[in-house]
């Protein structure tokens, strides 16, 4: 599909190559859609292009031409489209690229290329880069691949305004088509929405200042982003045992806590390196037992309701994994507090801090 698609751009641009003046100065409009924000910028791409053409770029008021591309997530891969329009806003051209790749990035250099074709045609004459060349791992070396399907479809021949056009031999009567049966024309199809992308992840975690002493845990996310909404976070948090915790006085006692949690992030910052901001809502369960003073194997459990405010760091290695980190604070809605018994009397040993603290940093999976 690739390279279909870039050799007829090549073959499209050779035969306009030996008429080609200087660049017209350009205007380059790149949007990505949302679920490719993590594809090519707009600068980086403006300067893989100059590095092809020189510089052609300018302001949008001043330019000849207009240059808008966008990249979309499709139902597998991306799709890429080009469209060249003059200073008027007249439609000179258009081009679309569809890649199954998962890695938008590794279509920078074929942008980047195409982009440079549509500026300059006469590029198609001066060689394909290197690392272009690089993009086609197909069972034959590219370079012929690329030379085949150029000598296939070799430019049209150009005829100069100051020669004659050679004679051509007398056309035959075309004979007329045979007519065909009538054909019912069947719907457009549907467009489909860009498919949701699923990241898990397994991370340590601490949970502090909800029970006297940092604990240490574990915790298992799976976050869904539709790409059409806010992603959505669901949490599993584990903290099995701290033990001996100091209670008021000189009693003691071991604690185990459990929280599910539930998140959105309306926020997001960056594409390879990503930081969110998020909201969302934990239920904990608390459950702590005497072990010296008071009474001895008395026990005493909570359920505590909080709301959860988090930032989360999330930066993609390779292959879909990544390192995720995460940064929580849990404040609590109600005003339970663990008891316990001297004697006949019923006292307050502990009272969770209002608001608590949850960090956590593991490797994630996208799929």
């Amino acid at each position: 599909m690739w390279r279909r698609w870039l050799c007829a751009s090549l073959v499209w641009c050779s035969a306009l190559g030996a008429l080609a003046d200087e660049p017209e100065e350009t205007a380059l409009h790149w949007v990505r859609a949302r679920g490719a924000e993590r594809c090519i910028d707009p600068t980086s791409l403006a300067q893989r292009v100059e590095a092809l053409t020189g510089p052609v770029f300018g302001r949008p008021a001043d330019a000849e031409r207009s240059l808008e591309g966008e990249i979309a997530p499709a139902r597998r891969g991306f799709t890429v489209r080009i469209v060249s329009t003059s200073a008027r806003g007249e439609k000179r051209g258009e081009r679309t690229l569809a890649s199954p790749d998962r890695d938008c990035r590794r279509l920078d250099a074929a942008i980047a290329f195409v982009l440079a074709l549509t500026i300059d045609p006469a590029l198609a004459q001066r060689g394909i880069p290197d690392e272009f060349l690089r993009l086609f791992g197909e069972e034959e070396p590219p370079e012929q691949s690329l030379l085949a399907e150029l000598n296939a479809h070799p430019p049209a021949p150009l005829v100069l305004p100051d020669e004659p056009p050679a004679e051509a031999p007398p056309a035959r009567p075309a004979e007329p088509p045979a007519p065909r049966p009538a054909e019912a024309s069947a719907p457009p199809a549907p467009a489909r929405s860009p498919r949701a992308r699923y990241t898990a992840w397994v991370a340590g975690a601490l949970l502090g200042r909800t029970l006297p002493r940092w604990m240490p845990g574990v915790e298992g996310v799976l976050e869904v982003d539709p790409r059409n909404a806010w992603p959505v976070a669901l949490a599993l948090r584990a903290f099995p045992v701290a033990r001996e915790q100091p209670l008021a006085g000189d009693a003691r006692g071991d604690f185990t806590a459990y929280a599910l949690a539930l998140s959105t992030c309306p926020l997001a910052l960056g594409s390879r390196a990503r930081l969110q901001g998020c909201v969302g809502a934990d239920l904990a369960y608390l459950r702590g037992q005497g072990t010296r003073g008071f009474a001895r194997n008395h026990t005493d459990a909570l359920w505590d309701p909080a709301a959860e405010l988090a930032l989360r760091a999330h930066v993609h290695l390779a292959r879909g994994v990544g390192l995720v980190g995460q940064a929580a604070s849990r404040i609590r809605i109600t005003s339970q507090r663990f008891t316990g018994r001297e004697g006949t009397t019923t006292q307050t040993v502990l009272e969770p801090a209002r608001v608590g603290i949850t960090l956590s940093a593991g490797l994630s999976y996208a799929f």
